[in-house]
């Protein structure tokens, strides 16, 4: 019994080795860009492409202006 149960410990042990926990969930990965969300379509666009308003994030300057225009 005493041997089944060090044989089992010893695979967890390696398996913990082996497969290592992620530490990082939820985290944004450095490099990754953030995905916004225009407040005119609901489209979703990467951070760097997207025109920023006075109040709202916008996938283009049409989108902008049609959104300042209805305010």
């Amino acid at each position: 019994m005493l041997k089944w149960l060090l044989l089992m410990a010893l695979g967890w042990i390696v398996y913990r080795i082996v497969v290592p926990r992620s530490r990082d969930h939820g985290r944004q990965r450095e490099g990754s860009i953030e995905m916004l969300k225009c407040a005119e379509c609901g489209v979703l666009f990467p951070e760097t492409d997207g025109i920023r308003g006075s109040e709202a994030n916008f996938c283009c300057a049409g989108h902008r202006d049609t959104w300042l225009s209805n305010r």
